[in-house]
């Protein structure tokens, strides 16, 4: 079996469900990474202080079957939580979104997608609105960048709908200019447009022993 992390207590909840995940092959390699990711996380200020989005960067990535893939995958995730749990307590959305094999293919998409996640955007939900909405994968990068931007988030995910690219691009340059989301994409009428909807978070672990 792997060796034991030094630093983590297995008296403690969090740091006894990452040895446990890890027992197995090929999990066995984020054991390290795992009980790190964990450990920042409950030294965090109380109201984002739970390293069950740790855990759900391996709980949550049982559907990527090839090997190395997913060493690749359950780490990248637990790179992103800390980021995302600390700035909007979204650390799941590392897991919950940038791990959904409807819209990631593979670890250049996670990449992107842990990006915006790790960006502190204005609605954590437009990184999901990116891949769910966009027209194409072209739109997509270019919603990623909108929102890491800090544009408009809103008008990312609208811009990025737009099927013809030079009008889509006329869009985001509008978007950089200043200029709000409804403005950019309606003239300020009220949009004919729902945001996306995020996937519910995962389950939570709870705050204790």
């Amino acid at each position: 079996p792997p060796p034991n992390d030094s630093r983590c207590n297995p008296l403690i909840w969090w740091c006894k469900e990452c040895l446990t995940l890890t027992d197995p092959t090929p999990e066995d390699a984020m054991r390290g990474q795992c009980s790190t990711c964990a450990t920042i996380v409950s030294e965090m200020p109380p109201d984002r202080n739970n390293p069950a989005p740790c855990h759900m960067c391996i709980h949550g990535t049982q559907d990527w079957f090839d090997p190395e893939e997913h060493k690749q995958i359950m780490s990248l995730c637990m790179a992103c939580v800390p980021q995302a749990q600390l700035t909007r307590a979204a650390g799941w959305a590392c897991s919950n979104y940038c791990t959904d094999r409807t819209y990631i293919a593979n670890v250049v998409q996670m990449s992107e997608c842990t990006a915006c996640v790790q960006s502190d955007p204005d609605d954590m939900s437009m990184c999901f609105g990116c891949m769910e909405k966009s027209f194409d994968y072209l739109a997509r990068q270019q919603c990623f960048s909108c929102v890491i931007g800090n544009l408009d988030n809103f008008g990312c995910v609208g811009c990025a709908q737009i099927p013809n690219i030079n009008e889509r691009v006329e869009c985001f340059l509008c978007l950089a200019s200043g200029r709000s989301g409804s403005d950019c994409l309606f003239g300020g009428n009220q949009p004919p447009f729902t945001p996306a909807s995020p996937p519910p978070p995962p389950y939570q672990y709870p705050l204790g022993p």
